[in-house]
């Protein structure tokens, strides 16, 4: 007979199933909406929109309408 050793390389994690989907994921798979607060699978998680990254009031990217150091005035 073999001796017992626990397997320390099998981890556990808790499923939750998803509000919007219902199918069972990982916990550590979910993701929290921003606009809603519950944890959703990946495939239903929405990806901020314009108006919401407008909203939030995200630093914008640089203009390119400002003149260069390299042309001159």
């Amino acid at each position: 007979m073999e001796k017992w050793r626990p397997n320390r390389r099998i981890t556990f994690s808790r499923w939750e199933d998803c509000p919007r989907c219902g199918l069972p994921w990982p916990e550590k798979a979910l993701k929290r909406e921003p606009e809603t607060g519950s944890l959703v699978c990946p495939e239903c998680f929405d990806k901020p929109s314009h108006a919401d990254i407008k909203a939030r009031g995200e630093p914008k990217t640089a203009d390119a309408r400002q003149s260069s150091p390299w042309q001159p005035d």
